[in-house]
């Protein structure tokens, strides 16, 4: 694969299965090569050293909204909103 090349569902171990950048929105980014090695960027900054006969997947995984909270109606939740109205108490 080129440099500079989208990734997603990354291994770290040479048949073990895909591990890094699997949730919904995230992906990877081949950096470098060192020798039998690649260097990945994650979308959080980190750089990981995988060996280069680990497989991974072109392309970022879709659906980057997919973590918003719905209530049982399919609307956004928002947080602080009442539940039921207060009452005043009667005198």
């Amino acid at each position: 694969m080129p440099i500079g090349t989208i990734i997603h569902n990354v291994e770290l171990k040479i048949g073990k299965g895909g591990q890094l950048a699997r949730s919904a929105g995230t992906y990877a980014q081949l950096v470098g090569r060192d020798q039998d090695y690649v260097i990945v960027r994650l979308n959080s900054g980190e750089q990981r050293l995988v060996h280069g006969r680990c497989t991974a997947t072109i392309g970022a995984v879709s659906e980057p909204g997919s973590h918003e909270h719905l209530d049982r109606q399919g609307r956004s939740q928002t947080a602080g909103s009442a539940a039921s109205p207060t009452t005043a108490a009667s005198p």
